[in-house]
């Protein structure tokens, strides 16, 4: 398989989690090698990500520094996961990556420039970039009721309003990035699977 790098983008509730996990399925099946990956991770800024994302007011942190939190947890990702993984011949699939930083950030007015700008600055300008990256595109009041439906609590950026701009500003990336395929997240998933599996082959 010449694509080792894949990532699965998207809204809250769009199925990016179901997505991997038939991935790694199917990986298993055919004997390939494989990591998942999921942002925020279970470390020590991952689990500050998650107190401070499920608290209204995001404890008066503003967006922007969140989503800086979110690149020093990508780079711990990156440092002790996804470089090992790949250097070994191993395939990635992670379940968000930078474009969730962008596309987060620009829906709450961070520019991408800025962003990026920090990517390059915490991570350097080689930081691993995906081979192929799925954005699960899905009506926002649809993923808005698949995630009022999971028995977790919703964190700070599942209203519909903010999925709205979430999602928009997703198509505005996907326009903007190589090797990106938006794909229709309100089909069954076995449909969609079929698709992602056909972009690999």
């Amino acid at each position: 398989m010449t694509k080792k790098f894949i990532v699965f983008e998207g809204i809250s509730g769009s199925g990016k989690s179901t997505q991997v996990k038939m991935l790694a399925q199917w990986f298993e099946t055919e004997k390939i090698p494989f990591v998942q990956t999921h942002e925020p991770t279970k470390g020590e800024l991952g689990e500050k990500i998650r107190e401070l994302a499920f608290t209204p007011d995001l404890k008066g942190e503003t967006v922007e520094r969140v989503q800086m939190l979110y690149i020093l947890d990508r780079k711990d990702d990156i440092e002790k996961n996804i470089t090992l993984a790949l250097k070994a011949g191993k395939v990635v699939i992670a379940d968000r990556y930078f474009l969730s930083t962008l596309a987060y950030g620009e829906a709450f007015g961070v520019s991408w420039h800025r962003l990026l700008d920090a990517h390059k600055m915490l991570l350097g300008n080689e930081f691993p970039q995906p081979d192929i990256t799925f954005i699960l595109d899905i009506d926002p009041m649809i993923a808005f009721e698949r995630s009022k439906q999971k028995e977790a609590p919703t964190d700070y950026f599942e209203t519909l309003e903010r999925m709205r701009k979430i999602r928009e500003a997703y198509l505005k990336a996907g326009k903007h990035f190589k090797d990106i395929h938006i794909l229709d997240a309100s089909q069954k998933p076995e449909s969609i699977h079929k698709q992602v599996s056909a972009f690999l082959k």
